[in-house]
């Protein structure tokens, strides 16, 4: 008996180390080829939007359409599903944005990785009644693009998402997308 769970508490540790990996394909579409209810959604945002673009995206086996665009000077990313049900909202930031934030997360990274680099910093809003595109306020979360280096030197990318006050929660590896279909 002691030996069966003890290799049931050994298997079962092994997938605590398993990590899903983030591998979005992005394909740009025209206004009618978005949700209706994604585009009401869309002219609920107050302020002037710019260069908005249409994208569908896959992330394994989940599907969904995405607006992105800029409003005063920041960059949007609104996620839909398939039904054109809002999922989340994400605001392209920099570091001071993120505020005291900012030092928990860094010394997450320093204890975690030789060598981190962040590259992307993203607020992330989960659904509400109402949303201010203008004043939007404290995020829900952070989601953010870390490249590290490890003891190997190995390269490897992460979406890493955190709790408004800068405490991890979990983390994507980045595949990036073969190019090997590109005819040169």
């Amino acid at each position: 008996m002691k030996l069966y769970l003890c290799i049931l508490l050994c298997l079962s540790g092994t997938g605590l180390l398993a990590q899903e990996v983030k591998q979005e394909q992005e394909q740009r579409v025209v206004v009618d080829q978005m949700p209706s209810e994604a585009l009401r959604y869309l002219k609920t945002l107050t302020g002037n939007k710019k260069r908005i673009k249409y994208y569908r995206e896959q992330d394994g086996e989940s599907r969904s359409y995405e607006a992105k665009f800029k409003l005063r000077g920041s960059k949007y990313s609104v996620e839909f599903d398939q039904n054109g049900k809002l999922e989340d909202i994400e605001i392209i930031q920099d570091e001071r944005e993120m505020g005291a934030a900012l030092a928990r997360v860094t010394n997450y990274l320093e204890t975690q990785f030789e060598r981190h680099r962040i590259e992307k910093i993203q607020a992330h809003y989960e659904p509400k009644p109402t949303f201010n595109a203008v004043t939007p306020g404290v995020p829900d979360a952070w989601e953010l693009i870390v490249a590290t280096k490890n003891t190997e030197n190995k390269l490897e990318r992460f979406e890493m998402t955190f709790d408004a006050a800068g405490k991890y929660l979990n983390s994507r590896k980045v595949v990036r997308r073969s190019y090997e279909f590109l005819l040169f």
